[in-house]
């Protein structure tokens, strides 16, 4: 009996593997190109599909643009592309585009969080957790929550109290009800001045 047991449990395993490897060839990769202020663009790869390319173009940001895949509290997919169009201003952030990936013509997106709607500039990361979207930015080390509820995706809460131009937020992550920011500190960390 232990034999057919573990013969079983075997072959659950390799049935598991297997429905897990099968679908994640239908997740999305997603990837940028900058060219200069204007020149943007956005591709992606579907599963074992060739790469679409230029799905979006001419977003009008910079080099600092992000992609970020996450999910909504229902379990819907959803794309952020940030775009660092307000340079070194404390009172607005990126323009932020946010589609539902297997339902849209890439035309118009789902939301758009304009620069006086987001309180995060040069956006370096996004991580997600039930019904809240965060995001992190390296221009004054900001960190915001939205409330992602009928993809509303409100502002609700902000954190930049390190806002000198000397902090930056580099990476964020949510786990287990909280939510972890890396931030750095340098005067100036293009000339090397020794920041930590």
């Amino acid at each position: 009996m232990k034999i057919v047991n573990k013969r079983i449990t075997v072959l659950f395993a390799l049935l598991m593997s297997i429905v897990f490897t099968s679908s994640a060839n239908a997740d999305l990769l997603y990837g940028a190109m900058s060219g200069g202020w204007t020149t943007d663009q956005v591709g992606m790869i579907i599963g074992n599909n060739p790469p679409t390319k230029s799905i979006l173009t001419n977003l009008g940001g910079t080099s600092g643009a992000r992609i970020s895949a996450f999910r909504t509290e229902t379990g819907g997919s959803r794309v952020a592309i940030c775009q660092y169009s307000n340079v070194n201003n404390p009172n607005g952030g990126d323009d932020v585009l946010i589609y539902d990936p297997y339902n849209t013509d890439w035309k118009k997106p789902l939301k758009e969080l304009p620069m006086d709607k987001n309180p995060v500039s040069n956006v370096r990361g996004m991580a997600y957790a039930g019904k809240y979207l965060y995001a992190c930015g390296y221009d004054f080390a900001t960190v915001a929550r939205f409330d992602m509820t009928n993809d509303a995706y409100t502002n609700d809460k902000t954190f930049n109290q390190l806002n000198d131009g000397k902090y930056h937020a580099e990476a964020i992550a949510a786990y287990k009800g909280y939510v972890y920011a890396v931030i750095t500190h340098a005067a100036n960390p293009w000339l090397g001045d020794g920041g930590y």
